[in-house]
């Protein structure tokens, strides 16, 4: 990474073509910021979860996408399986001080994993076509499978007994480290303290939209009671799936009509549920092929159940995240016109470097935001003025 930085050095920016000179600097930042991941934050140094993730992902992503004959993927997925034990034990040599939150998470994240592995990993090699392999070829990923399990069980019990108690780090990253990850990841030079004072605006001004909207919801109750009655028209847990597919076709009809964007040619979106090793981290996501992809072009919209272990109200309360106020205004956000048709226009741009970067941020305008909501005669529309009021405190959360 450093040769690249070198190399960019010598390139004379004043006389690169404005697109060339984009390309120049999207490149120069990801290095920048992928060095400072490596070599500041460390998070393979931090994170247990790092390596849970990756030994999960690195599965998922050949056996969900067919982008080849499944023996030839089947040669992958043991290639990577036969690594995973010592992907771990590289984890135990790496980790040091983590900040015992990432530590918990990873615990149940494994939790995840082992239950990926054991029930969803064989039925997705069945449905990929493993069933019409040779036996000897069935017998050496179930024996690779079970391999892993063995691993993730042998790893889970030494986080808990080994690196938990020791799970004492600070989660913070300090000022100098977020200033340079917001200047080489999203391009920002405003300074911190002006950034900061943006965002406690923002967040007074939000919650201030957000008193007056519950106020007419439920008078005198507060923003929490108006929340709560957002909250109580959700799907079931086994109908969250269903649903959010229907709420997608009615953005995608809303879109048409107001002729908002120009649809695309073709699209292969699926929505399910979030993978088992992701669901303590993730309550909706996007997860697209890679930019150069020309076979494999699924794209999955998740959306996380609720844990069967949880208590009732704990289930209540995480599917109530999901009202029918609040749900559309999600799928906007990750899948139409949000992050997957983000995905679609960056597959045509003629810059390999901001395809493979994805240096576009899907940003929604504020008129893509009326699909999720009714004329303001429509008795649902100050109902949805409050969801998306809970929308933006989330994302003021997230800019602070």
């Amino acid at each position: 990474m450093r040769g690249v930085l070198a190399e960019l050095a010598r390139v004379p920016e004043w006389r690169l073509s404005p697109e060339a000179r984009y390309d120049y600097l999207v490149l120069g930042s990801h290095t920048r910021a992928q060095l400072l991941e490596l070599e500041d934050l460390r998070m393979w140094r931090r994170n247990p979860n790092v390596y849970n993730t990756l030994a999960s992902a690195s599965v998922d992503h050949i056996l969900k996408r067919a982008y080849a004959p499944i023996e030839q993927r089947l040669d992958a997925v043991l290639a990577r399986e036969r690594q995973i034990a010592r992907l771990l034990a590289d984890a135990r040599v790496n980790l040091e001080d983590p900040p015992r939150i990432y530590t918990e998470t990873a615990i149940e994240q494994v939790g995840g994993s082992l239950d990926f592995f054991a029930r969803v990993v064989p039925q997705m090699f069945e449905r990929a076509g493993g069933s019409h392999l040779s036996a000897a070829r069935r017998a050496e990923f179930h024996a690779s499978n079970e391999g892993v399990i063995t691993a993730l069980t042998s790893f889970r019990e030494w986080l808990r007994a080994e690196l938990l108690p020791r799970s004492t780090g600070d989660y913070r990253i300090g000022a100098e480290s977020f200033r340079r990850k917001l200047l080489y990841e999203e391009m920002i030079e405003t300074p911190l303290a002006q950034l900061q004072r943006e965002g406690e605006r923002l967040l007074r001004e939000t919650q201030d939209e957000m008193r007056s909207v519950a106020e007419e919801a439920a008078p005198g109750r507060g923003v929490v009671a108006a929340l709560q009655l957002l909250g109580r028209e959700h799907p079931t847990a086994d109908g969250l799936v269903g649903e959010t597919r229907a709420e997608l076709d009615r953005i995608r009809a809303f879109v048409r009509t107001e002729e908002i964007l120009t649809p695309p040619a073709r699209e292969n979106l699926i929505v399910a549920e979030t993978p088992e090793y992701a669901r303590a981290l993730s309550f909706a996501s996007m997860d697209t092929p890679g930019p150069f992809e020309r076979v494999a072009t699924e794209s999955f919209y998740y959306v996380t159940p609720p844990d069967a272990a949880w208590t009732p109200q704990q289930r209540e309360e995480h599917l109530s995240h999901y009202n029918r106020f609040q749900l559309p205004i999600i799928s906007i956000h990750e899948a139409y016109p949000g992050h997957y048709y983000q995905l679609l226009k960056l597959r045509q741009t003629p810059s390999r470097v901001r395809a493979a970067f994805g240096s576009a941020i899907s940003r929604p305008a504020p008129q893509l935001r009326h699909a999720a909501r009714p004329s303001p005669a429509h008795g649902d529309a100050r109902r949805r003025r409050r969801a998306g009021a809970r929308r933006g405190l989330e994302c003021v959360r997230r800019y602070c």
